[in-house]
């Protein structure tokens, strides 16, 4: 097999002060890590340009792209989305779509490719939300079928919040089926209800979150049979998570991604996998729990 494509970017990061929630530098810690495994021969970094304003009225309004661009969003609006502006922002915003759409695109010719980026699944239409700014996953859903690359996506999304945005954007495309297994305590600006949507009680340990997500792709496989899968492997499952509220193992969430990865490939069916979500404190505990998904590609594929 040819090289896996890994996705990335320099520009990724963002400067946040240790104490936000979020890990400013996260893309680039992973990347660095990956890169010192032995294992990440069997990847190729690709890298690309960042989409066009114009390029996101695919899945977001005008007014709001246009909006966010110039730093002219409000601060209720801003406060929404909890960064703050700046050019690095609105760098990571247009690149992450490109990231996403590239490892799509790229799977397509592989079977498989890895995003360090993307998952910014609580991005709407018409607002941020969440640490979102630009949808990554239902834009590249949406130009894989402009493009006429793939007709029919799975957006296949594991972080423990509801692919709230991805839902909205998507709601009324035929064929892009949005799968969200989450916490089911997540209440975001609204409540939506994709073409599956599978809300877990807080504290779902190994098991019981792996039986329900083996249920889950059988129930699509009978249901809708995919050109790709783009994958949300966020990792805010994790018991230790301080956004989460399950109780997921380390090893619960290489199980995880084993059994979807290789329900795929058995199928045939590309997978382009991005990070999603994750938070803690400890930044190694959280790098090694993103780095698990690139992990387990590399001995599948």
């Amino acid at each position: 097999m040819a090289k896996i494509p890994l996705i990335h970017s320099a520009s990724y990061g963002l400067e946040l002060h240790d104490t936000h929630k979020v890990m400013g530098q996260k893309s680039t810690v992973l990347y660095d890590a990956i890169s010192a495994m032995h294992w990440s021969k069997k990847f190729e970094t690709v890298t690309c340009s960042g989409v066009s304003p114009k390029d996101l009225t695919l899945a977001h309004d005008e007014k709001y792209i246009d909006r966010f661009v110039n730093n002219h969003l409000s601060r209720s609006e801003m406060k929404l989305i909890n960064l703050p502006w700046s050019t690095r922002l609105l760098n990571r915003s247009l690149l992450t779509p490109a990231g996403t759409f590239e490892a799509a695109k790229l799977a397509l010719k592989t079977g498989v490719a890895c995003h360090t980026a993307g998952g910014s699944h609580h991005a709407y239409r018409n607002f941020g939300y969440g640490f979102c700014v630009f949808n990554d996953l239902a834009y590249a859903a949406l130009r894989l079928q402009k493009e006429k690359l793939a007709r029919r996506v799975l957006i296949l999304d594991c972080d423990v919040h509801q692919g709230d945005g991805t839902i909205d954007i998507c709601k009324y495309n035929p064929d892009i089926f949005t799968c969200s297994i989450h916490g089911g305590q997540y209440i975001g600006p609204e409540r939506m209800f994709g073409s599956l949507d599978v809300a877990l009680p807080d504290g779902t340990e190994d098991a019981q979150y792996l039986s329900k997500l083996k249920d889950t792709l059988d129930l699509i496989s009978n249901n809708f049979l995919p050109d790709i899968v783009i994958y949300d492997a966020g990792v805010d499952v994790h018991l230790n998570d301080k956004l989460g509220r399950l109780n997921i193992t380390s090893d619960g969430i290489i199980a995880r991604d084993q059994l979807i990865l290789a329900f795929f490939q058995k199928r045939n069916i590309p997978v382009a996998t991005v990070i999603g979500g994750g938070y803690s404190i400890n930044r190694a505990e959280l790098i090694n729990r993103h780095m698990l998904v690139f992990e387990t590609v590399a001995h599948l594929y």
